[in-house]
């Protein structure tokens, strides 16, 4: 089975369509349980000050699947064989 580059749009495709519906469910876990919804709260505000610190990082060679999680190897060994190493 051949796992290529344009896969990782599906993805991503679908933490947005999550991520759309996390204001909802903050509010209603904070209505809920107002203390714990607090916690909730920072904990998404710090997930997504990490994400938004990768981004600033990597920025002008972004590519997240290469640099995060590439090792150090070269984008072309990761995008063109799946198998990965031998």
């Amino acid at each position: 089975m051949q796992i290529s580059v344009r896969h990782l749009s599906i993805p991503a495709t679908l933490l947005i369509l999550t991520i759309a519906l996390l204001p909802r469910i903050l509010r209603e876990f904070s209505e809920r349980a107002p203390i714990l919804g607090m916690a909730a709260v920072a904990v998404a505000a710090l997930l997504i000050a990490g994400c938004i610190f990768t981004v600033v990082r990597q920025y002008p060679n972004y590519f997240a699947c290469f640099n995060s999680l590439g090792s150090g190897r070269p984008a072309y060994a990761l995008a063109t064989d799946s198998a990965g190493p031998a």
